[in-house]
């Protein structure tokens, strides 16, 4: 590849990644206009229409193989059914915390992920931290504790979208060098399917799926979840594979950055002096994270004699 087409398909990446995290970030908007369905029926929703989106694009693409082989493939399977399950929790949870207000936390949520991520390579991959990336862990826990005085209690749901997308990235890790992305998004919204499905009956039943109920433009802004949901992860995958580790870790904070702003901005969700301080934390011991990430990417550099100077 010459130096300008690499040029031009680094420049492809960050647009595609740009976009991908930014749609992310603005997810709080469709929420907003999925209302007055239920937090259930929103996820129930977002699996069902995304399952018909991954078939109708795979069919287009004549992929269907790749997600056949990854269902007979049983060592990969159980990987994809863990990650189904935790990205279901994720959703669960990041949806009722829009529903209740609340996207302060959730935006504190994915700040922390990239942390929780390197905790969860020292306890599942006997990683080892570095010094830095052990101050920054050390800032995070003060922090979490300075939001637990703020809030009055420990912000659980935040640190469970932080745990559960970490554990669902990691699992990922396993299934996508070893199978297509639209492949691997497609068999775990299968092995969920039916627990959406089984959810909008239920809901049904009891005369609350506001899908049937509140008209055709309340359904097509339900049935758009699936393409909300597939698109940013379609852009992710072709941003992945044009751009360094290092520029996908400094993009995955556009997502948390929108949502505190539209948060704080739009929603005007409260923020007394005590969550200022803990956010500040937050963000003191993601410099520290960068940092130590550029830090440790120069040396690579420098090793390879690919820094000049």
């Amino acid at each position: 590849m010459t130096e300008l087409a690499a040029r031009t398909e680094y420049r492809k990446g960050i647009l595609y990644g740009t976009a991908s995290y930014l749609s992310w970030g603005f997810m709080p908007v469709y929420l907003f206009f999925t209302r007055p369905a239920s937090p259930v029926e929103v996820v129930s929703a977002r699996i069902v229409f995304s399952l018909v989106v991954c078939v109708l694009i795979l069919l287009l693409i004549r992929g269907l193989s790749d997600a056949w082989a990854l269902l007979k493939n049983r060592s990969l399977l159980k990987y994809v059914a863990a990650a189904s399950l935790f990205v279901m929790a994720n959703w669960s949870l990041y949806t009722y915390l829009a529903s209740v207000d609340n996207l302060i936390e959730g935006s504190l949520g994915y700040f922390i992920n990239p942390i929780v991520s390197v905790l969860l390579g020292v306890v599942f991959l006997k990683e080892r931290l570095r010094p830095l990336q052990w101050i920054a862990v050390g800032l995070c826990g003060v922090a979490v504790a300075v939001l637990a005085f703020a809030y009055g209690q420990i912000p659980w749901l935040g640190l469970g979208l932080a745990i559960t997308f970490g554990l669902y990235s990691l699992l990922k890790t396993q299934v996508n060098r070893r199978t297509t992305a639209l492949a691997s998004l497609t068999v775990e919204t299968l092995v969920v399917a039916p627990l959406g499905i089984i959810a909008v009956a239920w809901l049904a039943s009891r005369n609350e799926a506001t899908m049937f109920t509140s008209g055709p433009a309340h359904f097509g802004v339900l049935a758009l979840g699936g393409i909300v949901t597939v698109l940013p992860l379609l852009l992710f995958g072709a941003a992945a594979g044009r751009l360094p580790l290092t520029m996908i870790g400094l993009l995955q904070f556009l997502s948390p950055i929108v949502i505190f702003l539209i948060a704080v901005l739009v929603f005007r969700e409260p923020m007394p002096t005590e969550r200022w301080i803990g956010f500040f934390l937050v963000w003191g011991a993601l410099l520290v994270f960068v940092f130590d990430m550029l830090y440790q990417q120069r040396k690579s550099f420098m090793r390879q004699g690919r820094l000049r100077i």
